[in-house]
This record gives C-alpha cells, sequence and structure tokens, in this order.
C-alpha cells in the first residue's frame, strides 16, 4: 500500500506542471500569466483552452433579420422594387432566375430614397445584369443607405431577390 501511494506521488510530481493551476483574474489585466491560450471574466475562474473546453467563440454571422425584397417582372417597363435597407459589413446577395431579356441593376440612395444612384465599382457600372444570377453585389458601410432593384424588361418574366 506504501509502495502504490509512492508511485502516485511520484505521477502527480510528473503531470503536475503540465495542468493550469486555478487562478482568479483581477481588473485591470483583464488576463492571467499562462503558458497556453486561456480565458476567463474579470473576478471569475481562468479557464486553459482544451481540445474539451475550446474558446467560448462562434463562427459565421447568422441570419441577418431583414427580410428581403423579391417578386416577378413580366411587364416590358420599367419596374422599381421596395427598398431594402441593410444591414451594416454584411453582404448583399441579388438571385436572378427565369426566362427574359432586359437589364436588372442595383441602386443606392443615402437620402431616404429622393435619389437613386446606380452602382459603381472605380467609376464603372456593378451590380448590372443580363441574364441569370446568384452572386454577393457589395457590403454596405453607410447606415444611411438603402438600396432597390431596377428591372427593365423588353420580353420574359423575370424572378428577383436581393437578400443578406
Amino acid at each position: 500500500m506504501k509502495r502504490f501511494a509512492l508511485v502516485c506521488a511520484a505521477l502527480a510530481l510528473l503531470v503536475a506542471p503540465h495542468l493550469a493551476p486555478a487562478q482568479i483574474v483581477t481588473a485591470p489585466a483583464g488576463n492571467v500569466t499562462s503558458q497556453g491560450v486561456g480565458y476567463g471574466a474579470i473576478g471569475g475562474a481562468y479557464h486553459a483552452v482544451t481540445p474539451s473546453d475550446p474558446l467560448p467563440v462562434t463562427s459565421g454571422m447568422g441570419p441577418s433579420g431583414i427580410t428581403p425584397i423579391a417578386g416577378t417582372v413580366s411587364t416590358t417597363t420599367t419596374t422599381n422594387s421596395a427598398a431594402l435597407t441593410p444591414v451594416l459589413g454584411r453582404p448583399v446577395i441579388v438571385t436572378l432566375s427565369g426566362t427574359w431579356v432586359g437589364t436588372a441593376q442595383l441602386y443606392r440612395s443615402t437620402n431616404g430614397g429622393t435619389t437613386w444612384l446606380p452602382i459603381t465599382a472605380g467609376g464603372q457600372p456593378w451590380a448590372v445584369f443580363t441574364s441569370n444570377a446568384n452572386e454577393q453585389v457589395l457590403e454596405e458601410t453607410d447606415s444611411a443607405a438603402t438600396l432597390r432593384l431596377t428591372v427593365t424588361l423588353t420580353s420574359g418574366s423575370l424572378t428577383y431577390r436581393v437578400a443578406q
């Protein structure tokens, strides 16, 4: 029995340097010295990152919560969609499908819809489509911006969706 206790004590001494001691995170630093990556709230316990206790993060943005603008155009006139107020920093995706001939172009307003200007990149037209598409067209950074799709058909029927 004594021999078993000595073996356990020896094993504990061998393993102990590899275990992260429980430490309390204190202000103002908000961190503790560690030989690896760890995390903890100020005043809370320190947690060493391990495969069974990874960093408490998530990947991806999740749903935007914005209702997409969508519809079908089958008249040979110019049609403007409803306006979409995008969530900042998220991609805007235009999806177009159907059998149609014409143009679909994304426009942007920063004054409440009084003035609509076409999307450009380097001074050249951007987000202008003449065939079916499913494409990320921009990432908005201006909180005053709203977007709309303008469709001009010469024939056919176009189903559109502008979403985040």
